[in-house]
């Protein structure tokens, strides 16, 4: 177990480090060098996501919509937007989430919210912005997870307390996953969420 949490901590550095050192070597390096050393990283570490991610998630509807994003990412790039169908989520849609990501500041806005999600949650939040400024607990949580994904690169797993209203009982399972018009730059949060206990 220490060693698999080594070496996700490994590669979490390596990612953040490659974002850093992308900003001080860009003058030095031909742009297709830098492309060619992180894809071979995303590579490195979708490969792990792909063994370690599944085993974790506990819903089929949350399994499957994540195999569904990570299928996308074969040849090493980040998935678009266009690149994930509904007729791949084979009537998985109610339990997804997609947020777009603004810039100018850091913002994001939800896209879609799945009508399971609507129903569990007790309200439509389709079109909620998430801010940082964003005042209640959850949505600064939202907006932190949210950005580890823009800024890592790379999709994250959690199981947390419902927040929704009169529901605190409840916990879920959620993934959240990067997608990206030009394969480098997040502009687009895919989500999926079930409930792990009632």
């Amino acid at each position: 177990m220490h060693i698999v949490h080594q070496a996700m901590s490994n590669m979490h550095l390596c990612v953040i480090r490659l974002n850093r050192n992308s900003r001080n070597e860009t003058v030095h390096r031909p742009e297709s060098d830098f492309d060619a050393s992180k894809k071979r990283r995303y590579k490195e570490y979708y490969a792990y996501a792909a063994m370690t991610f599944p085993s974790r998630i506990k819903t089929a509807p949350v399994r499957q919509i994540y195999e569904c994003w990570l299928e996308k990412t074969a040849d090493s790039r980040l998935p678009r937007r266009s690149d994930i169908r509904w007729e791949d989520l084979k009537g998985l849609a109610s339990y997804v989430l997609m947020v777009d990501v603004l810039r100018g500041p850091l913002r994001f806005k939800i896209r879609y919210f799945g009508t399971q999600l609507v129903h569990w949650a007790g309200r439509d939040y389709t079109g909620c912005p998430i801010r940082e400024s964003t005042g209640s607990p959850e949505w600064r949580h939202a907006f932190s997870d949210y950005r580890t994904v823009v800024e890592t690169i790379q999709p994250r797993f959690d199981e947390r307390k419902a927040e929704w209203s009169g529901k605190s009982h409840l916990r879920y399972e959620r993934i959240l996953a990067p997608l990206s018009s030009d394969g480098k730059t997040v502009d687009v949060v895919l989500g999926a969420i079930h409930l792990i206990s009632s």
